[in-house]
């Protein structure tokens, strides 16, 4: 089981600097001596239950299974990611607290606060990436919308009154690209999670939302959601019936929810490529593609160079995006 950080009790006996010790061979060096009096924190910017945190949690326990390194889980949801952000720069640049980075905190916030109290780029290094989920876009089966089609359909009616929910700053600029693609318009309602945007369209508060397919699956199979598109290049088995955007008829809308591992930017070298490879060789193995494939999402198999990458085009994308959505800055 993994240590929430709320318990505040370590068996600290157990903690044998595995992490930086084995991750190659070789002597210990200071760094290592000192991981070996501490646990490894991931800091997670989710409350307990949605797809960053459930990700946060399999790559600790399978993290501390391969190391022998202690790994608390310490979750500090709210105020946009900031909470967490804060309490990942606050700590020391050591290497053993990670921070769990989405799509919101490490891209989107970017293009939606005019004075972010953080860089995601500058601030942070890649670690590694953990996983990745398809977007589905839903709606509610009281409302009239049959199809894809049907929505955008309504969308593009001068004077409509369709609005849509979103949790995050990563949601809502996903619908945005969504109705500028689909050259229709809806009303933001924001809500304070992924579920809750949910939720929102679950009660018929909003007309529809985006979300990543793995939290609402239970609620699209009880036929209490409508699924209209997958947002993949091809369908998915879970789903088999539920077109992809591209045969609904936007064949360039293509988006996932990511979960990736980042560090303080001047944290040491070695610990962040000591630390890159131990997650990199749990992303890479097969208990994990196993256990992504079965939440119908996939690891995210970026080391630290490409990950870096892949931020910088995603920063880019969405500022592209707000700006084309005239969204003003908060």
């Amino acid at each position: 089981m993994i240590t929430t950080i709320n318990r505040r009790r370590f068996n600290t006996a157990t903690l044998a600097g595995a992490l930086l010790a084995g991750a190659s061979a070789g002597p210990r060096d200071a760094l290592a001596q000192d991981a070996a009096t501490r646990p490894i924190r991931f800091v997670v910017p989710f409350p307990p239950g949605p797809a960053g945190d459930l990700t946060a949690r399999y790559y600790a326990r399978r993290l501390q299974e391969t190391t022998g390194q202690l790994v608390v889980i310490d979750n500090k949801p709210g105020g946009n990611g900031f909470i967490g952000v804060q309490a990942a720069l606050s700590a020391p640049a050591d290497g053993l607290t990670v921070f769990i980075g989405s799509n919101s905190a490490m891209a989107a916030n970017a293009a939606l606060f005019r004075k972010l109290p953080y860089d995601p780029a500058g601030d942070f290094t890649p670690v590694h990436g953990l996983m990745r989920s398809p977007m589905v876009i839903l709606t509610s089966p009281q409302k009239p919308y049959q199809t894809l089609a049907d929505l955008i359909r309504a969308g593009r009616q001068p004077g409509n009154k369709i609005s849509y929910s979103a949790g995050t700053a990563a949601y809502q600029l996903m619908v945005e690209l969504f109705m500028s693609q689909a050259g229709m318009t809806a009303v933001h309602v924001p809500y304070k999670g992924g579920m809750e945007a949910v939720n929102g369209v679950l009660v018929g508060d909003t007309d529809f939302t985006i979300i990543d397919l793995t939290a609402p699956l239970p609620l699209i199979k009880g036929a209490r959601l409508r699924p209209l598109a997958i947002a993949t290049e091809r369908r998915i088995a879970v789903l088999p019936d539920l077109p992809t955007t591209g045969e609904a008829g936007l064949d360039n809308f293509k988006v996932t929810v990511w979960v990736a591992a980042f560090v303080r930017s001047d944290t040491p070298r070695p610990m962040v490529d000591k630390l890159a490879e131990a997650i990199g060789r749990i992303a890479n193995s097969r208990e994990t593609r196993d256990y992504y494939a079965a939440q119908n999402a996939e690891p995210m198999l970026l080391g630290a160079v490409e990950l870096k990458k892949f931020q910088v085009q995603e920063l880019e994308l969405w500022k592209r995006v707000a700006a084309a959505a005239k969204i003003e800055p908060q």
